[in-house]
């Protein structure tokens, strides 16, 4: 049985996600120093930035005889099909606007 495994880094994703996860720390750490009351702002977007960093660092997607898979960063999100349920494939080539890493 043979089994292909394609994986995609998120190079995008992470250059915006990671610097703005730091920021808000940043923000946050200078909050909590100065006594500051409204860290739950700081807080929040800190771990909706890390969550989706997290879940959008990486695709990988893996073909074998009986299933196509993919998961999406740490795993938060991922998706099954039996090759039976697929109707067509065929290669295609996308530009750097729609989000192809060519």
């Amino acid at each position: 049985m043979c089994t292909k495994t394609f994986t995609q880094i998120g190079t995008f994703s992470i250059l915006i996600l990671v610097p703005t996860a730091l920021l808000f720390t940043a923000l946050l750490v200078s909050e909590y120093l100065n006594g500051k009351s409204n860290l739950i702002f700081e807080g929040s977007m800190l771990s909706i930035f890390l969550i989706c960093a997290l879940t959008f660092y990486k695709i990988k997607i893996t073909v074998s005889e009986k299933f196509v898979s993919f998961k999406m960063g740490i795993g938060l999100m991922r998706k099954k099909y039996a090759v039976s349920q697929l109707e067509s494939c065929e290669p295609v080539s996308n530009s750097m606007a729609s989000g192809s890493s060519i």
